[in-house]
């Protein structure tokens, strides 16, 4: 990642820490992709360049010498975004594919992964233990994260107002909490 400009497809809770992730481990460049404004919270998380539109629409505009070198798809439950994240991708770069994926597969255009000599990665965490601990000491190396992370505290007497809130795309939201006492 170090030196590397990477694009980050969708910029809701989980894009957001990939976002500031990448920068806090040396990225060039942050472009983070979202239809909805993160232009204020973007910049928080280390987003050189908010990109308020659909990927998509960024992704057949987007310039070949802006192309990220890394993509980070952060969105799931649709095949979409994969394939705008191939298509935006710059030749030689790797694709992550971080989105919950509904079906068990999903079409994408080999054709653009073979002629731009892509790579496509995904995974899921095998050894949560050792993963928790290295969150856990990144957490402590960046005590402002959490802060700034967790938006909404709701009480459990609150759940409903909590999944409300979930549901809707807001601007200034990036993660929820439930705690069992009354959020102050």
């Amino acid at each position: 990642v170090e030196g590397r400009h990477v694009g980050v497809i969708g910029q809701g809770s989980i894009g957001l820490l990939f976002s500031y992730v990448a920068k806090a481990a040396g990225a060039r460049h942050i472009t983070g992709i979202d239809p909805i404004d993160r232009s204020d919270l973007g910049k928080q998380f280390g987003v050189d360049t908010v990109v308020r539109a659909t990927s998509d629409r960024w992704a057949s505009q987007c310039a070949r010498e802006d192309r990220p070198d890394i993509m980070i798809e952060a969105v799931g439950h649709q095949v979409a975004t994969l394939n705008h994240a191939i298509e935006a991708t710059a030749p030689g770069g790797t694709v992550f594919y971080f989105g919950v994926a509904d079906d068990d597969s999903y079409p994408i255009s080999m054709r653009t992964m073979l002629r731009n000599n892509l790579t496509l990665k995904s995974g899921v965490t095998l050894d949560r233990r050792r993963m928790l601990d290295r969150a856990n000491k990144f957490v402590a190396d960046h005590p402002r994260l959490l802060a700034t992370y967790l938006t909404h505290t709701f009480g459990v007497d609150d759940v409903q107002a909590a999944f409300e809130l979930a549901c809707r795309p807001v601007p200034g939201r990036v993660k929820i909490a439930i705690t069992e006492t009354d959020a102050p």
